[in-house]
């Protein structure tokens, strides 16, 4: 009898149909906020984040160019990188994980000499000057919910940045070159100047640390070299022969954006690239055919070798440099957690 009586109390029914409406609208208001707004919010947090500690790795590199270019052994200096955080949002939280530690991944030599033509009509690249091989490296791998993996590498005096799985970026390259025009038929002169760091894991510390809050990095400066310009040469026609060696399997992709960094830095002086199929284990070969070309034709040139499984290198060869300058600074590095509010 009661429950004909609700039923047909319109009032009633209109309660009911009112409530589940406002719940629905409470619910719908919770769900746009947590897809739409608080994947923005954590989204803005994480690229600040980012941009902080890429300016940081940034930082640490102006200072070891400063101690490499100033001859400043025995230096030590500490530098905060901020690590991950956890940053508790509407309806769950934003959770950054990162790390930070001593890597090695690639070694960086360079070489320059001359092309010279065997008895048997080959061309093979003769070295009068062999730089020291550096290695080392300093790998910063953030973990971001919404931005995606990076990672950000120091090595051998270059900076990459990676944005998940395909994009490499170089912000910085190990050579400089330098290019004076002459007032005689000849054009111009071309020089490299290379400036090549190691790095290698400091004793009595850390060398990675992992998870949240704010971590330390100390690095010293052990030893640096004094600018060194190998004794010019007589024989033609010149070369310099740029090598990066692939020390893990995971580095073969930074390895290959720096050698595209510096393929733009020669185009815009004016080379053009010789493309070899020839690859690492046939360095003689691919230097045979760069050898046809260069005495062949007038113009500035470069061939990019790549690595094998045999030969794990790249070799960068580039011809008509004139003079050499090769800086060596030789720095160690640790790294702990310190406690932090961030």
């Amino acid at each position: 009898m009661h429950i004909k009586m609700f039923l047909r109390n319109e009032k009633g029914v209109a309660l009911v149909v009112t409530a589940f409406v406002l719940i629905a609208i409470v619910v719908s208001a919770f769900a746009m906020v947590r897809v739409t707004y608080v994947p923005a919010q954590s989204k803005k947090a994480e690229m600040e984040h980012y941009r902080e500690v890429l300016n940081q790795m940034m930082e640490v590199k102006s200072v070891m160019d400063v101690l490499t270019y100033s001859d400043s052994p025995g230096a030590t200096f500490y530098w905060p990188i901020k690590l991950g955080y956890v940053k508790q949002m509407i309806l769950g939280a934003d959770i950054v994980y990162a790390s930070l530690e001593y890597a090695s991944g690639l070694r960086y030599t360079g070489k320059y000499g001359y092309l010279d033509q065997t008895t048997d009509g080959k061309y093979v690249f003769n070295p009068v000057y062999t730089s020291p091989s550096v290695s080392g490296g300093i790998m910063y791998d953030a973990n971001y919910m919404y931005v995606g993996d990076v990672k950000i590498y120091y090595s051998g005096g270059s900076l990459y940045v990676v944005h998940g799985m395909s994009h490499y970026t170089t912000l910085t390259i190990p050579i400089r070159f330098e290019s004076t025009k002459t007032t005689t038929d000849e054009g111009r002169i071309v020089g490299a100047y290379l400036v090549l760091t190691d790095l290698t894991p400091g004793s009595g510390q850390p060398t990675s640390v992992a998870g949240t809050g704010m971590a330390t990095l100390k690095v010293t400066c052990n030893k640096v070299e004094p600018t060194y310009s190998p004794p010019g040469i007589s024989q033609y026609p010149l070369a310099m022969v740029f090598e990066v060696e692939i020390l893990e399997p995971q580095y073969g992709d930074y390895a290959k954006s720096l050698m595209d960094e510096i393929k733009k830095v020669l185009e815009q002086m004016g080379y053009h690239e010789i493309i070899t199929n020839f690859t690492s284990s046939y360095f003689n070969d691919a230097i045979n055919d760069f050898g046809k070309i260069v005495t062949s034709s007038e113009g500035y040139w470069y061939m990019i070798i790549s690595p094998d499984e045999n030969t794990p290198k790249y070799y960068l060869v580039i011809s008509k440099i004139d003079y050499v300058r090769v800086k060596v600074a030789y720095f160690s590095v640790n790294v702990e957690i310190v406690p932090s509010f961030t």
